[in-house]
């Protein structure tokens, strides 16, 4: 949750949601806190969201990579499968192959220097 509250704060994404992981004496555990945000329950936060946000479903896009993302883009307007496993594809309104989201991010309209800037930041971090 950490990570995506950050990408979430640099990019001025309104939502994002992720599992939170347990870390104990500054060390991840390997276990998740609950709630755990499993397969129907991302679909269940699309509609929530659409709703609050008075949106119709076909107005929301989802993006995600595994078999437990299925409902939540089934349920989105737009379900992109991002370097996603073959299940997914098969649900997917369209594909991206890359590992990252940066090219989906350009396509949303994030301009490319906020980009570029993310991802200095991001590889910088990792090489420290």
């Amino acid at each position: 949750k950490y990570f995506v509250n950050r990408i979430k704060e640099k990019l001025g994404i309104d939502y994002a949601y992720a599992n939170k992981l347990v870390i104990k004496d500054g060390k991840l555990t390997g276990e998740v806190e609950e709630p755990i945000i499993d397969s129907e329950r991302k679909g269940e936060l699309i509609r929530e969201l659409a709703k609050k946000e008075n949106l119709l479903l076909e107005e929301i896009v989802a993006v995600g990579d595994g078999a437990n993302d299925r409902f939540m883009l089934q349920s989105s307007g737009l379900g992109i499968a991002l370097n996603a496993k073959d299940i997914l594809k098969k649900v997917a309104n369209g594909v991206l192959t890359k590992e990252n989201l940066t090219g989906f991010l350009y396509c949303l309209g994030t301009p490319e220097k906020k980009l570029r800037e993310v991802v200095s930041k991001s590889s910088k971090k990792e090489a420290a």
